[in-house]
């Protein structure tokens, strides 16, 4: 087809960013339109196609994404790149869906009769290829990890290969309208699925929260996308509409929480730890623990067990614990003990054990955050009128102290990289978190991370988020509240403007402490807060 005849373009696919502040919509001619945060990087207006396209996917950094035809071939915007197609090659059946690998350095397309093509670091776990279907494949997802998918057929069937769990399907008793596409939950332990007249059906954690059944005319659902923000999800319509359904909105009202940071802090702490946890479970207003870096003093050691033992105890605590690190249990752990960590493997053990599955929080009884790609330990989430988001910035100059205890008086060519690659994702998670709070009108933004970044001042590698912070507060009309730990010391003050208020927590010294902080939209100030002694 070309995109120059009189055939009406319909919207076929759906992308979310990965922030869920925006979304894609592309046609079956190749037409991209960009909503909300979402970039347009381009598209195939005015291109002839062999065959419509029929699917698309971002890309984990939302920088580019990838448009699939019906036979395969394969168009890549932005940062996506090509990996391959089978636009050349005759396919018993045309192709109908893509996902993208976590790396986003592969992907996998599905045929409408199940036949699963794998491109890049994309792995093949099995296919319907060669299974008689009662009726045709609509979509694939893949597992979080990677290492499995999901298909859906038009009757609701479920088909899991890998390490994708089945949690449900309609394949016993079909829906009316055919099933049309599927969306893994924010947590990926559960998936909705969708008919082309708006049913939705929810399995796993996946929360049923309405759907435009009966509703949409004549413009039929082509589409479902999750939106972690809202824990809710987008239904998309050939017409071009979006159709929002998120979790009951309650009324802005006031919302407690309590900050910690550096600690514990050396053995004795944390033989006593226990203490703090205790204190936090017994505060009935805390509703929300987060931990502003630092789980180990400077000179302990950097071993999994000490890990483990700070992470058992977190655990502990009742409420949903969210964790951003500090410099001391990765960046720092070439000079700490009797044995030097490689401090790049040391941030790799450390996001396996505390972020081991992304968009959850840590505590008894966690909760689903908003995570961003590659960047498991900074997440967002809503709370009382007010977005909260975690920075991934540290002491040390924000990691770019030489590794002193490996023997380098200068930093090396990978520690260089990683610092430009994270103070890049810093920046544009500060761009999205506001984008959100502007977008929905909130009351303020609170941005939590572990260095003190005017001690005295920014170092070079933090110069740049300060500085995205300072220009993005100034023009936001509400409450910015800005969270450190790194320096020990309690310390409220005003260093980018009237509107932005920094806190930096107690830490390191005995007795424990917390900041119980309380967000109220209805107030002028949306922020208060009071120090608790442990």
């Amino acid at each position: 087809m070309a995109t120059g005849s009189a055939a009406i373009e319909r919207v076929v696919a759906a992308a979310s960013t990965p922030d869920a502040a925006g979304y894609w919509l592309v046609t079956d001619a190749g037409r991209v339109t960009a909503h909300g945060s979402a970039r347009h990087l381009g598209d195939l207006s005015g291109v002839a196609l062999t065959r419509p396209i029929v699917g698309m996917a971002a890309t984990p950094s939302g920088g580019g994404y990838w448009l699939v035809a019906g036979d395969g071939g394969i168009f890549a915007f932005g940062d996506a790149p090509f990996l391959g197609s089978t636009g050349g090659i005759v396919l018993n059946q045309p192709v109908v869906s893509m996902t993208p690998t976590p790396t986003g350095a592969g992907y996998w397309m599905v045929a409408s009769d199940g036949g699963v093509f794998t491109f890049g670091d994309a792995t093949f776990h099995g296919s319907t290829g060669d299974v008689p279907l009662n009726e045709p494949i609509r979509g694939i997802t893949r597992s979080p990890s990677g290492l499995g998918y999901r298909l859906v057929a038009a009757d609701g069937g479920v088909f899991s290969f890998g390490d994708a769990p089945f949690y449900g399907s309609t394949g016993a008793a079909p829906p009316p309208d055919p099933i049309v596409a599927m969306a893994p939950s924010p947590s990926a332990r559960g998936y909705w699925t969708v008919s082309s007249g708006g049913s939705v059906f929810a399995f796993g954690d996946a929360a049923f929260l309405g759907d435009p059944d009966g509703a949409v005319g004549s413009a039929e659902v082509v589409g479902i996308a999750a939106d972690p923000v809202a824990q809710g999800y987008l239904v998309i319509l050939a017409d071009g509409q979006a159709l929002r359904f998120g979790a009951p909105a309650a009324a802005p009202g006031p919302s407690t929480i309590a900050v910690i940071g550096d600690v514990p802090y050396g053995e004795e702490q944390e033989g006593r730890i226990g203490e703090l946890v205790s204190a936090l479970n017994a505060d009935p207003a805390v509703e929300l623990v987060i931990h502003l870096g630092d789980i180990k003093s400077g000179d302990t050691s950097c071993t999994d067990a000490r890990f483990m033992g700070v992470l058992t105890a977190l655990q502990r605590l009742d409420d949903p614990l969210v964790y951003t690190p500090g410099d001391n249990e990765w960046t720092d752990c070439h000079r700490t003990g009797p044995v030097s960590f490689h401090p790049l493997e040391r941030l790799q053990r450390l996001r396996q054990l505390f972020f081991a599955t992304p968009g959850q929080t840590l505590g008894a009884h966690p909760r689903t955050v908003a995570p961003q790609p590659g960047y498991p330990e900074d997440v967002r989430w809503l709370e009382a009128d007010v977005v909260f988001a975690t920075l991934h910035v540290v002491g040390s100059g924000n990691g770019t102290a030489p590794w002193t205890g490996l023997g380098h008086t200068t930093p090396t060519p990978e520690q260089v990289a990683e610092v430009d690659a994270r103070v890049a994702a810093t920046v544009a998670w500060i761009d999205s978190t506001f984008d959100i709070a502007e977008a929905q009108g909130l009351a303020g933004v609170v941005l939590a991370m572990q260095a003190d970044t005017w001690n005295p001042g920014p170092s070079r590698a933090q110069r740049e988020v300060v500085e995205q912070v300072a220009a993005r507060s100034a023009a936001f009309g509400g409450q910015v509240l800005v969270l450190q730990g790194d320096s020990h010391a309690y310390r409220a003050d005003h260093p980018l403007g009237p509107n932005v208020t920094r806190i930096v927590v107690h830490g390191e010294r005995l007795p424990f402490e917390y900041l119980r902080l309380t967000i109220d939209p209805a107030s002028p100030s949306v922020f208060r807060w009071v120090r608790v002694d442990v």
